[in-house]
């Protein structure tokens, strides 16, 4: 009788430790990014001597998991035209991570991966280009220079979505986080 009280103490404890315990040891999505962190505005040049300039996002884990399967995606941008601010929400968009260019990643606790978001060619002539993993045709191709603004989400199979707002303004030379 008194190991049957016991196991039954046992579960009862075990069923109210167990949503605590799940969400203690669950990953937490962090966006990082930073004006005068060279991982987030990397400037690079090619064997033929063009300059290219990257702006980057971390996404951090800061919980007690392994976040599975991190995915990061653009839902709202605002761009600049020469028309003017120009909406654009008709699409979900991934972004790749970098190095890799995988849309999925497991991010370990306690570290962070880096989200390529756009990149500046200075070739013939100076362009703006959103790295998305696959880009719609019909999105604007006539960016101009001005204050940029981008709604993601950065999700994982195992935590909670995790949405941010980017604002960066490109000078038509450089970049800067507002």
């Amino acid at each position: 009788m008194r190991d049957l009280f016991l196991i039954l103490v046992g579960a009862l404890i075990g069923a109210f430790v167990k949503p605590f315990q799940d969400s203690l040891y669950a990953p937490r999505l962090k966006v990082e990014f930073a004006n005068d962190d060279r991982r987030f505005i990397l400037e690079v040049m090619d064997q033929s001597g063009h300059k290219f300039a990257y702006l980057r996002i971390g996404i951090r884990n800061a919980g007690w998991g392994t976040a599975r399967n991190v995915r990061v995606l653009a839902t709202r941008l605002v761009l600049q035209s020469h028309a003017g601010p120009e909406p654009f929400d008709s699409e979900v968009l991934d972004l790749p991570f970098a190095i890799t260019h995988e849309t999925a990643m497991d991010i370990p606790r306690d570290s962070y991966r880096i989200v390529d978001v756009c990149r500046a060619q200075h070739r013939t002539n100076v362009e703006l280009q959103f790295l998305f993993v696959k880009t719609p045709n019909y999105f604007p191709r006539d960016l101009a220079a001005g204050t940029y603004r981008m709604t993601i989400q950065a999700t994982a199979e195992n935590c909670r979505p995790t949405p941010a707002t980017i604002e960066f303004t490109w000078r038509g030379t450089g970049f800067a986080f507002r």
